[in-house]
């Protein structure tokens, strides 16, 4: 998983300069989520046991938000407006 702070490898950064390289051979799936419901303890603790630094927040299937390690705070996603949710 690419985190911010981290020096990447000079072959993986070559790896991803091929055009025709899919999104697919990147993203990690499963996707771990939680709701808005979800307690922060719960939270910490699953971002520590998969090795992850932020999780989606979904609402209804929709994303809402994410949390991070460092901030633990929600954070909504680009362009999203608190107000119309």
């Amino acid at each position: 998983m690419l985190s911010q702070g981290e020096d990447l490898a000079t072959e993986f950064l070559n790896y991803l300069r091929a055009a025709d390289r899919p999104v697919s051979d990147l993203m990690m799936s499963p996707v771990v989520t939680v709701s808005e419901s979800t307690s922060v303890q719960t939270i910490v603790e699953m971002l520590q046991k998969q090795h992850i630094k932020r999780v989606p927040v979904l609402r209804d299937g929709r994303l809402v938000g994410t949390v991070c390690n460092r901030r633990r705070t929600l954070t909504p996603p680009q362009g999203h407006d608190r107000r119309r949710s």
